[in-house]
């Protein structure tokens, strides 16, 4: 029976032995997941504040661009409003001119 007791006790060893490794590279595994996962996290922190720049900028071209065609509009107007002045005073030189001319012909 001691002899069985010896090879009993060795079989624990070795298991013993086996399992300390497995939770040595276990231990070294969870650091690493652990640094990975920080990383990750860092980089998604990063990258959400980089999102919200981005989104804020759209917003602000978004309300440039708004008052850009609110201006394109008012200037559009005044330019038609111009463009019918103008030939309304393109027209009143007309008839100033022919009027001269009938006085030229009396």
């Amino acid at each position: 029976m001691p002899h069985h007791y010896k090879e009993l006790a060795e079989e624990i060893d070795v298991r013993g032995t086996l399992m300390r490794s497995a939770l040595v590279g276990i231990r070294r595994e969870i650091v690493k997941l652990k640094k990975e996962k920080k990383d990750i996290e860092k980089r998604v922190g990063a990258t959400e504040g980089r999102l919200k720049l981005t989104r804020s900028e759209e917003i602000n071209f978004r309300k440039k661009l708004t008052e850009m065609a609110n201006l394109e509009t008012i200037l559009t107007e005044e330019k038609d409003e111009l463009a019918e002045r103008l030939k309304k005073v393109s027209e009143r030189a007309e008839k100033i001119r022919r009027i001269g001319e009938d006085l030229e012909e009396l």
